[in-house]
Formats: C-alpha cells, sequence, structure tokens
C-alpha cells in the first residue's frame, strides 16, 4: 500500500492518527501476509511517525487547537499497529526532497520481516540537486525524489 500524509511538522498527532488508520487497514486487507508499506510520510527517521510505523507503538503528546487555533489542553495518546515492519533503506536517505528551506528524508518504503531489499536506488547528491538552485527545478520536476527499492522474499 501507499499514502501521502498531511504536511504540517507542527500536527504530527494527525500524521500518526492517519499513518495509524492506513496500517490497520492494511493489515485487515491481507491478514497475515507480507507486507510493502510507502508513501510520502511527511516525516522525517526518528519522528514518532516513523517510530510507529518501524516500532509498532508510540506515545505522542500533543496539544489539540480549536477552530480559531486556541491551544485547548495538552493530550497524550498511545498509537499502534499490528504490523512488523522494517525501512527498505538502511539507512534511510539523507533527503528525499531538498528546498531553500528544507532538506530531509520525508519518503519511505516499509517491508515486513520475509521481504528484504536486495537493492534501493541512490538518490541523487545534494551538489546535483544544487546545480538547479532545489527541488522542484527545470531538471527535477517534482519536490520529492524517487525512491525504488528491488523487493525479493
Amino acid at each position: 500500500g501507499t499514502t501521502h500524509l498531511f504536511w504540517n511538522p507542527a500536527m504530527e498527532y494527525i500524521k500518526l492518527q492517519q499513518v495509524r488508520d492506513f496500517l490497520w487497514a492494511a493489515a485487515a486487507f491481507a491478514p497475515g501476509r507480507d507486507t510493502v508499506i510507502s508513501g510520502d510520510l511527511n516525516s522525517m527517521p526518528g519522528s514518532d511517525v516513523y517510530r510507529l510505523v518501524t516500532d509498532g507503538q508510540v506515545s505522542h503528546t500533543y496539544s489539540p487547537v480549536s477552530d480559531d487555533n486556541e491551544v485547548l489542553s495538552h493530550s497524550w495518546k498511545r498509537f499502534d499497529h499490528p504490523l512488523k515492519l522494517r525501512s527498505a533503506y538502511d539507512p534511510p536517505p539523507e533527503f528525499s526532497t531538498l528546498t531553500d528551506s528544507f532538506r530531509g528524508c520525508l519518503d519511505h518504503i516499509f517491508l515486513s520481516p520475509n521481504f528484504w531489499a536486495e537493492g534501493t536506488l541512490d538518490m541523487y547528491s545534494e551538489a546535483v540537486i544544487l546545480e538547479n538552485k532545489s527541488l522542484p527545478s527545470v531538471q527535477y520536476p517534482s519536490d520529492h525524489m524517487s525512491l525504488i527499492a528491488n523487493i525479493a522474499l
């Protein structure tokens, strides 16, 4: 399965709920089957979203806001899912997007334990991207680079 999560880094709890719901749906779609999960998680390695995917659970403290952007309170929630997943890229790329104001790995491929990545696509170097200032550019029309993994059982 693949997904694209909410972008705002200040609202990680929304992304946590999105990825939790997605992973539970993936588990229900193919119970007991090996799984490949990918997408633009808009989350860096080490984030709570990434840790939820790879560790199966995470506790997160957040501050919900009202419709007029007033902070309501501080809340705590535990998120979990039943799948066992690890990154196809080990280690994850340094970046999958590079702009004037941001450099980071937001895109990911995750595999069940019975799958492994025989190879992964190398990312362009930062120097090559910066020849065109940033992503997107005339040469690279997307603000994200492609991730590709050759997956085997």
